[in-house]
C-alpha cells in the first residue's frame, strides 16, 4: 500500500457534470472545460480503486435521472 491519493466523484459546479478526479487541489471539468478547486468541492464520493469510484459514479448518475424522471412510478 503505498500514499496514492484516492479516486474522488465530483460535481462540477459550473455545469453539473458528474465526473471521477485523483487531484488534490484543482481540477478541469472534462464537459466544460471550468477549472475546479477542489477545496471548495466536496466529493460526493471517495473510493480507494478506480472501479469502486467507476460503481459510485454509475450508481449517482441513476439516481440523477431518477430524480429528474420524477422518481415516481408509471404504473
Amino acid at each position: 500500500m503505498g500514499s496514492r491519493e484516492p479516486y474522488k466523484v465530483i460535481r462540477c459546479p459550473s455545469c453539473g457534470w458528474l465526473q471521477v478526479v485523483m487531484a488534490e487541489k484543482t481540477s478541469t471539468c472534462r464537459r466544460c472545460g471550468r477549472r475546479m478547486d477542489l477545496s471548495k468541492t466536496e466529493p460526493l464520493a471517495v473510493a480507494e480503486s478506480a472501479e469502486e469510484a467507476r460503481m459510485a459514479l454509475l450508481r449517482l448518475k441513476e439516481r440523477d435521472l431518477k430524480s429528474r424522471q420524477g422518481c415516481g412510478s408509471i404504473f
